[in-house]
């Protein structure tokens, strides 16, 4: 009767045999344990968060900025100056709040300036532009 033959065991002069399929000196991309990939997103949407917060904030003062300078071209006596600064201001209200407090305020800021240089036509239009604004948010 014959013995059943024994698996090859690895001797000092014999190398040991490596499994299917595995190349030799290769090792597998180690993958990000998942808590760190978690912690990145929240890193990234907390940093998205604070540079829209930041934004939102800048477009406020710069509302404010052209505003003061044209109050200030306005008390000058420069209502071309002051008519450009009022324009920027009301293009940065619009972009923010369409319907806000600050397109109201800058529409009535350009009707004041255009009624100082002597074009009551155009001032009435943006008076009227504020008045309907002033009646549809209420206020």
């Amino acid at each position: 009767m014959e013995l059943p033959q024994m698996p090859a065991i690895a001797t000092p002069t014999q190398p040991a045999k490596r499994a299917p399929g595995r190349k030799r000196g290769r090792r597998r991309p180690r993958r990000a344990p998942q808590h760190q990939v978690t912690w990145l997103v929240v890193v990234v949407i907390a940093a998205l968060a604070a540079g829209w917060a930041a934004h939102l904030a800048t477009e406020g003062r710069m509302w404010d900025e052209f505003r003061q300078a044209g109050h200030r071209a306005y008390g000058r006596g420069n209502y071309k100056y002051a008519r450009q600064m009022y324009r920027e201001a009301l293009q940065r209200a619009e972009e923010r709040d369409p319907g806000g407090s600050r397109v109201v305020a800058s529409l009535l800021d350009m009707g004041r300036v255009h009624q100082a240089q002597g074009h009551p036509d155009t001032a009435a239009v943006f008076q009227a532009r504020a008045r309907a604004l002033q009646a549809s948010s209420g206020k």
